[in-house]
This record gives C-alpha cells, sequence and structure tokens, in this order.
C-alpha cells in the first residue's frame, strides 16, 4: 500500500513529502505532550488525527486545495482552531472503505492495490476535501482578524476569568493541569523573548533591556 501511495522523492504529487513532513509537523508534536497541550489536543483524539492525516495522503490529489504535503504542514494549525479541528477529525468518521463486492471484477479477479485506492479514492474524495475546505476557511478567518495584541488580550481575559478556580479542579485533572500550566508558561516566556527582540529592531528602543 505505502508504494501506491507515494511513488519517491520525485513524486510530483508531493506524497513522499507528505510523509515527511507527517512526522516533522504532526506526528513528532503529537507525541510529545507538552505540544499535545499547546495543539489542544486530547489524548483520545490523537488516534483519529493520524488517521485523518494518512487519508489525507492517501487520497493523494487534493484539487485547489493546495499539493498534499502543504496540506499536511496546515494540520497543526486547523488543531488549534476548534472549528477546523472538528472538520479534520470528522474525516476518519465519515471515509468508508470499500465492501467486499468491489474488491473483485466481474469474472472475480482481485484488483491491484492501485486500482482499489483509485477506487477508494473516487468513493472518499469529495467528503475528505470538503472537510479539508472547510478547515482551512476557518484557519484563514482566525488569520484575518486576529492580530497579536487581540490574541494576548484574549488569553488574559481567559487567565484572569472569575471561573478560574484552581480549588475546582479535581485530584485526577491535577496533573494536568500542572502540564498545562507549564505550557502557558514556557509559551508565555517565548513570546516575552520575541517581544524583547522586536524592541530590540525598533530604532530608539535598543537600550531596552528584559
Amino acid at each position: 500500500m505505502y508504494s501506491t501511495i507515494s511513488e519517491g522523492p520525485g513524486d510530483k504529487e508531493g506524497r513522499w513529502q507528505a510523509f515527511i513532513d507527517f512526522y516533522s509537523y504532526v506526528q513528532a508534536k503529537l507525541l510529545d505532550s507538552k505540544k499535545r497541550i499547546e495543539l489542544v489536543v486530547e489524548d483520545e483524539e490523537v488516534g483519529d488525527i493520524v488517521a485523518a492525516a494518512y487519508q489525507i495522503i492517501r487520497l493523494r490529489d487534493l484539487h485547489k486545495l493546495g499539493k498534499c504535503h502543504m496540506v499536511i504542514r496546515q494540520i497543526p494549525s486547523m488543531l488549534q482552531n476548534q472549528y477546523a479541528k472538528k472538520q479534520l477529525l470528522e474525516i476518519p468518521k465519515k471515509v468508508t472503505e470499500l465492501t467486499e463486492d468491489k474488491l473483485r471484477d466481474e469474472n472475480g479477479k482481485a484488483y491491484s492495490v492501485g486500482e482499489l485506492d483509485r477506487y477508494w479514492a473516487g468513493e472518499n474524495a469529495p467528503e475528505i476535501i470538503k472537510r479539508i475546505k472547510i478547515a482551512q476557511q476557518h484557519c484563514l478567518m482566525d488569520s484575518e482578524s486576529e492580530e497579536p495584541l487581540e490574541l494576548l488580550e484574549l488569553a488574559l481575559k481567559k487567565l484572569t476569568n472569575e471561573n478560574m478556580d484552581i480549588g475546582r479542579i479535581s485530584p485526577q485533572e491535577v496533573g494536568k493541569a500542572r502540564d498545562l500550566i507549564t505550557a502557558i508558561l514556557d509559551r508565555a516566556t517565548e513570546i516575552n523573548q520575541n517581544l524583547y527582540h522586536h524592541i530590540k529592531s525598533i530604532k530608539g528602543f535598543k537600550s531596552l533591556s528584559v
């Protein structure tokens, strides 16, 4: 099956690169608990995310949505948008496998793996493409409407919400809460460092220090 999905480094449809990017952009982050928290991914969602990625790669031709490997690179952004993530998670639920009667021709001869792959794509392409298109639209709306300062204000608003009562966290959730707080602190430090370098790059502020 792998050889039918990816022909090699010269594959014009980017399927070989898609597997490489899947590991770098998706799987490596899903395997890292801190990165998984940053992506707002629950443990039970990992399997469906991986399945969706494989099905996107298997489809090969994503029409006007972009090359396969470029769509794979967009998955982390999709996961951070609750509406886009919902569409991504729907893919493995909607995709269907070929029924027994479609595995052989009228003479009873089994179709080749390549032929089965094409038939599978014919049945599932509309659903997969629809879900990816909607997810991309949600991500685009986010990128157009949210500025860095707005995102910082929103984050602060959520962290200072009156419902942020640590005493309400159950003993079973303490470990996850600690991981989330650590991820927030790490990200806050990274943002502060980025701001410092930004200030240094602005003429007249080079004398400032953290």
